[in-house]
């Protein structure tokens, strides 16, 4: 993202809704956060990958060219079910039209052959969580990295990205002595940035809820989600 502070998703949805720049802005943002979870949930309903990629451009496509999320509702809950119900919908309602061509009717749509939903429904859902999650992690170092660029901190971000995650190779003096500050000071640094990052991470899940959601539900679903091996 380009900003400090994301727009929350349904903030976004609100903004979407209209036919000036800024609701343009809006709908394309939320289709690039949400572009690649909704690819490998069609993935797995159409498990040919040129299908599966021209399903997902139609979809988006869609969103785009007939602001499809007039009708989202933040009241009916969580912006990543709306989404999931939408892509469902909308690859039931191709699969009737390309009965309806077979059958002789007039309508233009993807060639999809021989395709009967719900293809492993529950893998599936998996795999699009699987996305929402790493999106809301990628989100989350983004806003960081951004936060912290804006402080003249960006060398420090790029040294201590990989303790965030556990992914760091490097020891704990190695890291000091590339920051150039002593291993104590190293130690409390990377504790700072672990505790600013997992609040990031929970704005970013907030802000994907309705007004007084669970997030402490929602947190515990993203770490489920992401500690079963892809």
């Amino acid at each position: 993202m380009k900003s400090n502070f994301h727009p929350t998703r349904w903030t976004l949805v609100q903004e979407s809704r209209g036919n000036d720049a800024i609701a343009k802005r809006a709908l394309s943002e939320l289709c690039d956060i949400y572009y690649q979870p909704v690819r490998d949930f069609v993935f797995h309903q159409l498990p040919n990958k040129q299908e599966a990629d021209d399903l997902t451009h139609a979809f988006f496509e869609h969103l785009l060219e007939n602001n499809s999320l007039q009708n989202a509702d933040e009241t009916k809950g969580k912006f990543r079910t709306y989404l999931l119900g939408s892509v469902k919908h909308f690859i039931y309602r191709q699969l009737e039209k390309s009965n309806t061509q077979k059958r002789g009717g007039n309508a233009t749509v993807l060639d999809i052959d021989d395709v009967q939903l719900p293809i492993n429904d529950h893998a599936a859902h998996q795999a699009f969580d699987r996305q929402w999650a790493d999106a809301i992690i990628a989100n989350a170092l983004t806003t960081l990295e951004t936060q912290m660029k804006s402080q003249g901190k960006q060398n420090q971000f790029q040294l201590l990205q990989p303790w965030l995650d556990g992914g760091s190779t490097n020891s704990t003096e190695t890291t000091a002595n590339n920051l150039g500050i002593s291993i104590s000071a190293t130690k409390v640094t990377i504790h700072r940035l672990r505790k600013r990052f997992r609040i990031l991470v929970r704005d970013e899940v907030t802000s994907t809820l309705p007004t007084g959601g669970n997030v402490t539900e929602e947190l515990d679903h993203l770490i489920k989600v992401l500690s079963k091996p892809t």
